[in-house]
């Protein structure tokens, strides 16, 4: 990637609920040069866009991803508790999402939500879902904290460009070094993280996606370091391309 990327946080989140069509559509208005989003498994092996594991926080309804199907998930109000009045926001799934920006965004981050439930064979599914797009090794960084997620996508494809995200040096010291350069193209701490650990960090020789920017300040201040490669954030600058 040759310019620094801002990638909107579960698409413009500042914006729109976050994980939502509104929320993909403001991020490109806007002119992110991307997204980040979150990826769940239904019952019935939907991968859906959802951050949580539960659809409670967003809707109001506690009802778990895993334990239900998509079709009695996704028309419920995933704009039920934002802060601004917006229209109704259903449950989307992976697929659509690509269908309709794919070639939209100059690069789209998938984060694999199995830190908490390992979905089986949510990998070889999400593999299966986006091989159907030409060109998508050059586009789409597959991210996760769940380590095990980036070797099975590894195993499946050598050519894919995956990421480690941490929030403690712990979490990056406990896997061996070249197990890490081996399996990642990238690291994504969070920013505080970077700012405490840069010359570790930067020791990996890998590039570094940092999440999640919340102001403009520091959103100045990342652009402009040479040592990083995108920015996840919940803002944009005004003058960015």
């Amino acid at each position: 990637m040759e310019n620094k990327y801002i990638l909107g946080h579960r698409g413009y989140f500042d914006k729109a609920p976050e994980n939502t069509k509104l929320a993909f559509d403001l991020a490109l208005k806007h002119n992110f040069d991307g997204v980040e989003l979150d990826i769940h498994l239904t019952k019935n092996n939907k991968i859906v866009i959802i951050h949580d594991e539960s659809i409670l926080r967003t809707t109001g309804v506690d009802l778990e991803v895993y334990k239900n199907n998509y079709e009695d998930l996704k028309d419920y109000n995933y704009a039920f508790y934002f802060k601004n009045k917006v229209e109704k926001q259903s449950l989307m799934l992976l697929e659509d999402f690509l269908d309709l920006y794919f070639d939209k965004f100059k690069i789209i981050n998938i984060e694999i939500k199995t830190d908490k439930i390992h979905y089986l064979n949510i990998e070889k599914l999400l593999y299966v879902l986006v091989s159907e797009y030409l060109n998508f090794e050059n586009k789409i960084v597959f991210s996760s904290f769940n380590f095990q997620s980036l070797i099975l996508l590894k195993k499946i494809n050598p050519n894919l460009k995956l990421g480690y995200l941490f929030d403690s040096m712990e979490s990056l010291l406990r896997m061996e070094k070249d197990l890490i350069l081996n399996t990642c193209n990238f690291l994504h701490p969070s920013w505080k993280l970077y700012l405490k650990n840069k010359k570790e960090l930067i020791s990996y020789n890998l590039p570094l996606n940092l999440w999640t920017i919340r102001c403009f300040d520091k959103l100045k201040m990342f652009y402009k370091d040479s040592d990083i490669n995108f920015l996840i954030s919940n803002k944009k600058l005004p003058n960015s391309k």
